[in-house]
Order: structure tokens, then C-alpha cells, then sequence
């Protein structure tokens, strides 16, 4: 199954957005899937979705006391499609680690797909680089440009 990440380490960059939107495409097309949101602070999907399908919360930490506290996003993604917005600075990384995920994911016939949104400032293109540096070819990743941001010069994108 596809465990579905939308991703960018900086806020505001419009991943709730794309999010919900997904989630209602997949609604819209009777595509089956679990959604999660892990944003603690300013959890939009779930506010957004929660009275037409139900939205799973989950916490990525780097606390001991809740280091496991985001596996249920893997454990579903093995039966389900997982849609998961990600907050800003989200210990994403770590959780891979931590959990061996590259090495059970293939087993476990789980792919990963993260969605990287980016606006064209310079903050995100750095961040959508080191996503590229770590995650190589390991998962799948498609570049969400937001051009709703405020930004109009991807020539650095580019």
C-alpha cells in the first residue's frame, strides 16, 4: 500500500490545503484511505474533515515517551492507503531511523510518496533540497510549487 506524505519543515508553506484537497479527490473518486494529522498546533485537516470521514490524529516526537507515537501511520499503511499531513519540523527522519522503516517497508509491500509543497523562497527550496539529499530514491517524491503563497519567481526552482 502507499503511505502518502505531505510535507515541507516550514509552515505556511500550504499542506493542509493539499491535504484536505486530496482527501476530497480521493472521497470524490470512492478511492479508500486512512487520513491522519499530525500537527499538534494547527491541526486544519482535521478540523476541515473530520464530520465527513474520520481523521486520525498522530504525533511525530523525538521524546522517548513518544517516539511510537506516529506508528500507527506505518501499521495502517500496510492494509490502507495512508494520507498524512505533516507539521512543520516534524522528526520525520528520525522516526525512519528509529523504526528501521526502509528496511521492513518492503516486506511489509508499503511505498512511500511524499508530496513536497514548496513556495519559491528560498527557505523551502533549501528544504525540498535536503528532502532530496536524505530520501534519494528510497521514496517517491512529487513537488507541489504553491504559487498561492505569494511567490511568483521560481527561476531558483527552476
Amino acid at each position: 500500500m502507499q503511505c502518502i506524505f505531505v510535507e515541507n519543515p516550514k509552515g505556511g508553506s500550504g499542506k493542509s490545503f493539499l491535504t484536505t484537497t486530496l482527501a476530497q479527490l480521493f472521497i470524490d473518486r470512492s478511492v479508500s484511505f486512512v487520513c491522519y494529522d499530525c500537527d499538534r498546533a494547527n491541526p486544519d485537516t482535521y478540523r476541515k474533515l473530520h464530520s465527513v470521514l474520520p481523521v486520525r490524529l498522530a504525533i511525530f516526537s523525538e521524546s522517548e515517551k513518544l517516539e511510537d507515537a506516529a506508528n500507527n501511520i506505518y501499521l495502517s499503511a500496510v492494509k490502507h492507503r495512508a494520507l498524512v499531513n505533516l507539521p512543520a519540523q516534524a522528526p520525520l527522519r528520525q522516526w525512519f531511523e528509529a523504526n528501521d522503516i526502509f528496511t521492513i517497508a518492503p516486506d511489509d509491500k508499503v511505498e512511500f510518496v511524499f508530496i513536497f509543497v514548496t513556495t519559491s523562497g528560498y527557505d523551502s527550496l533549501s528544504l525540498l533540497k535536503r528532502h532530496l539529499e536524505y530520501f534519494q530514491d528510497r521514496v517517491t517524491t512529487i513537488v507541489a510549487k504553491n504559487h498561492g503563497t505569494g511567490g511568483d519567481e521560481w527561476e531558483a526552482f527552476e
